[in-house]
């Protein structure tokens, strides 16, 4: 069988739309002649989604603890989406940070173009930022609902909860895994901004 390398897609049916996300069961017509009929597709709204990597100017991270209603209680970086789709990502990066944590980045690294944590049935691609030397403001404004608690992690203490599953979301462990990168080479990230925010 030869792989397929594009395909046609034709929504059958709309099974829910909100504010967030879009349901559609739909038909998939791969190149290669297979075909999938009645498939689970989900679209986020506002094209996705930022996921931002803090960090202090001694190297310490910055992340949260909330309780998510899939995963229970995460400690993640700081995540969310942008207002409407004409705010860009480094918009919603920055609000992001200080509703939830209230620190601002002197500098700001975006990782890679888009990245999908469920490529098959989820169309909501992660927008990927190591946040660097980043400095408290009196800005911070606790918006969820759920409560954000502020955490300040060694390397090693992330590094740990990595890898004995008390980070348990993705696009952070990537993220976190980016963020050291960068200390060591510049070919896996472009500076947006600088010189203070």
């Amino acid at each position: 069988m030869s792989i397929a390398k594009s395909a046609e897609i034709s929504v059958q049916q709309v099974i829910h739309d909100d504010k967030w996300v879009t349901a559609e069961l739909v038909n998939v017509k791969f190149d290669n002649g297979k075909e999938m009929s009645n498939f689970l597709r989900l679209t986020a709204k506002n094209g996705g989604y930022v996921m931002v990597i803090p960090r202090l100017k001694d190297g310490r991270f910055i992340l949260t603890r909330q309780f998510k209603p899939v995963a229970g209680m995460t400690i993640e970086g700081v995540a969310g989406s942008r207002e409407t789709k004409d705010d860009g990502w480094y918009a919603a990066v920055i609000r992001e940070m200080k509703e939830e944590i209230g620190y601002l980045p002197f500098s700001l690294r975006k990782i890679g173009e888009k990245f999908y944590p469920l490529s098959d049935r989820v169309d909501n691609p992660c927008h990927l930022y190591v946040a660097l030397d980043c400095q408290l403001t009196d800005q911070a404004k606790q918006d969820e609902l759920q409560g954000v608690e502020r955490l300040i992690c060694t390397c090693d203490e992330v590094l740990r909860m990595i890898g004995n599953g008390e980070i348990r979301d993705l696009a952070t462990a990537a993220g976190v895994f980016a963020a050291l990168l960068i200390e060591t080479s510049t070919h896996y990230s472009n500076a947006i901004s600088g010189g203070g925010i």
